[in-house]
Order: C-alpha cells, then structure tokens, then sequence
C-alpha cells in the first residue's frame, strides 16, 4: 500500500492504516514509519517548500505533458524503474520514501515489494506532479493515497523515518547536492539504504540521435555548454563523491547499459521528440529550434530519422543509453 501524506499532521483515521497499524503490534515490531502507519497526527514538521526548481515543473503546460506521456515514458524506461528496486532489495514491512517522485510510477512499483505492513511515502517539489502522482495511485484502486509537497533540500519528515529512499531521475535537479543529500542521510534508519539513478554519458545513442543531430547543425548554446543540467553527474564519482561529503558511511557507484524502448516507428519517435514528449529534453528542443528555418528543421529531423533508424527493429525502437546508479548505507 502506498501512503503519500499531503500535508503534516493531516492524518485521518482509515480502516488501512489502522489495521497495518494493529498487525505491527501483533508482530510486537515497529517499524521506521510507524509514525506514519499510526492513527495519530504526524508529527510537527511543517515546511513550506522552497520555490526553487518547483516553478518549472509546475505549470499547467508541464504538468498535462507529463501526465499525456506519463504511461508511454514509463514503459520506455521501466529497465531505470527496475534497476532502482533491485538495488533497494526491498522487503515487505519496510518504510520507503521515493524522493522527486514525480509522476509517483516508482513509488506504485516499491508498493507492491512492502506490502501487504510496508508503506511507501511519494514527495515532490512540485505540486502539479503530485497531482499527477495523486491521479495514478487512485486509478489504480488505492482509495486512501496521500501526497507530499515537498523540498528535498528540507525534507518535511522526521529524522530516521524510512528504512530506503529512492530516487529516479530528480537528483540532477537539486539545486545543493550536498544539503538535500544530508537530508536523506537524516531520514534514514541507521541501517538504512538511499539508491539514486541518473542518467550517465551524453553521446549515448538515445542522445545522440536527436539531441546531437541537432547541436551538429545548429552548434551548441549556452544550455549545453559545460554540464548540462541532466547529466551533471553522468562522470565517473561525481554523485558517489557528493553522497560521501553528505556523511554517507559506505557508497557504491556502478554504470549500466540500458536500452530505452518506443512502441513504433523511428519517424514516429522523432515526432514525438520534438512535438509531444514531456521534461526537461523537451523544454530544450523547442528553445534551440525557435525560428529555425523551415528547410532546416526539415534536415534536421530527416537526419534525426535516419539516425534513429539503425536501431529500428521491426515494430519497435531500442535506443541504448547508460545510467549512474549510486548505493550508499547511512
């Protein structure tokens, strides 16, 4: 069962709750959320999230971009979804909190490893994804799901509250690595695991097909001097160093290979590329194709097209790409 908790101290009473709550008892074991399985309020830990990083995922066009592509992006990249589980080895009865959940398909998956005692809590800077993340949990029967708000660099939980955190995908977004991933260290059990993915080298072929046909034509801008924001941890020890400096006592980094999969034709991708894909490559595309002549923009995606074309098989498109996955123990 996923309960995502929308506001401190809003706690109701619920038939979930309160026989998860009875079961532990039985069991005469308590674990780390027992704060929020409880039928009591939750602890005063009230915060108002900081502004930065929520405005630009929060507004209507963002939000209904992600929710259109919500389940088509997750099919494509169920193998990140599936390498953060393995990794967390979760357990059913365990406290879990999935950081920067965004669209909340992660915390539905670590659900079903806690249940039937384990609870998973979904937090996000930006209220329109938790919306978003609200919309799916009910959709998928759990009448009771509650949400988070929230800032990771001042995480509204109190110390030693979730056996694992996870994270997919948000760490790049944070603004101070170091604060928000002491926050984490402080939420952990004493034993407790945080597992965090990012995205990994830039020239990677799910890359490379599009984002660097189109920086081969038009140059690269300022967005993508440097380190671009999505993959400022894709070198080697750099998310793994920051863990170490917020405190972590044991971190393992490792790089995997992953195809990301889409559903149809390479013609059919590039469009969606370009036109209807949600997040942060999306934002990128239409600024660095603004008033691109017309003649252009036509070589670009035909270039596009055949580039995406060598890994076109059959019905489908597999397009390699690698990820950073960093395991740290508080």
């Amino acid at each position: 069962m996923v309960f995502v908790v929308r506001q401190a101290g809003d706690l109701r009473e619920s038939e979930p709750i309160v026989h998860a709550h009875r079961a532990i008892a039985r069991d005469n074991r308590l674990p780390a959320v027992h704060w929020l399985m409880d039928a009591t309020p939750l602890p005063d830990t009230t915060h108002t999230p900081s502004s930065h990083g929520a405005g630009e995922w929060s507004t209507q066009e963002t939000t209904s971009a992600w929710a259109a592509n919500d389940d088509l992006f997750e099919d494509m990249t169920r193998a990140l979804t599936d390498a953060v589980v393995e990794l967390a080895e979760l357990q059913p009865g365990m406290g879990v909190l999935d950081l920067a959940c965004g669209t909340g398909k992660l915390a539905l998956v670590a659900a079903e490893k806690v249940a039937p005692d384990g609870v998973v809590c979904a937090s996000d800077v930006s209220s329109g994804m938790v919306e978003v993340a609200r919309h799916n949990a009910a959709a998928r029967g759990d009448a009771d799901v509650r949400f988070k708000v929230g800032d990771a660099h001042q995480l509204p939980f109190p110390d030693h509250a979730f056996d694992r955190v996870l994270c997919r995908l948000g760490v790049m977004f944070f603004r101070a690595d170091i604060d928000a991933l002491g926050e984490v260290r402080r939420v952990l059990t004493a034993d407790g695991r945080a597992v965090f993915l990012v995205w990994g080298r830039r020239d990677a072929p799910f890359f490379e097909s599009t984002l660097g046909v189109v920086t081969a034509h038009l140059g690269t801008p300022p967005a993508l001097r440097g380190t671009p924001v999505p993959f400022r941890h894709a070198d080697p020890g750099v998310l793994a160093r920051a863990f170490r400096l917020a405190g972590f006592a044991q971190v393992t980094e490792e790089r995997r290979d992953v195809s990301i999969t889409w559903p149809g034709s390479a013609r059919e991708f590039v469009q969606w590329r370009l036109e209807t894909s949600s997040g942060p490559f999306q934002a990128l595309f239409k600024q660095l194709l603004s008033g691109v002549e017309p003649s252009v923009r036509e070589r670009i995606g035909a270039e596009m097209i055949n580039c995406v074309g060598d890994y076109e098989h059959g019905e489908t498109v597999s397009l390699p790409a690698e990820v950073v996955l960093v395991v740290a123990t508080r």
